[in-house]
């Protein structure tokens, strides 16, 4: 199976590459199975390359890869598992049409199950660790995890976006979305 590991960090601060690319590159490798690309949003590459696609996150004042949106706008059309991870998951929300809102979340918090149990949700500690300045509405269709009144966790169609960061203190659920997404 192939997996495109997708950087949204600043490419001009690599140490941010450490910290959010490095410890997904990490879980997938411990799994044999799987062949691994990583690129940044800005690359060139061929989404239908691939089985499935991990959106990484990046640091609480980069929104730099908002500039890159339009490189995954193909994701729409293609029938590939999505995981968008903190602001992987804020280009998701773009791409469905979604309106992010300003809320500032940082550190262990709880999370709340709502709707399917039969979701990734299942596969969350009741800690997360969020890192995070803009976020999705717990409202929005398909929440699975929420605290207050910020979805952590919203699983629609072939796109899972996750507002924690799965590669801390929840890597069965990073295995799960690998092996049965």
């Amino acid at each position: 199976m192939r997996v495109l590991l997708l950087s949204t960090c600043n490419k001009e601060v690599s140490l941010l590459e450490d910290e959010f690319i490095e410890p997904i590159k990490k879980i997938i490798f411990s799994k044999n199975s799987y062949e691994l690309d990583i690129y940044h949003l800005s690359d060139n590459f061929n989404l239908k390359d691939y089985d499935k696609v991990i959106i990484s996150g990046t640091a609480l004042k980069d929104f730099s890869y908002f500039d890159f949106i339009d490189n995954l706008s193909s994701l729409k059309s293609l029938d590939i598992p999505t995981l968008g991870i903190c602001s992987g998951a804020q280009i998701l929300a773009t791409l469905l049409g979604e309106d992010l809102k300003d809320s500032v979340s940082i550190g262990l918090i709880d999370s709340y199950k709502s709707g399917d149990s039969s979701s990734l949700s299942n596969f969350v500690n009741e800690k997360v660790y969020t890192l995070y300045s803009k976020c999705l509405d717990r409202s929005v269709k398909g929440t699975t995890l929420y605290n207050g009144e910020d979805a952590l966790l919203v699983e629609r169609s072939n796109f899972i976006l996750s507002m924690f960061h799965p590669e801390v203190r929840n890597e069965k659920f990073l295995e799960e979305f690998l092996d049965n997404s």
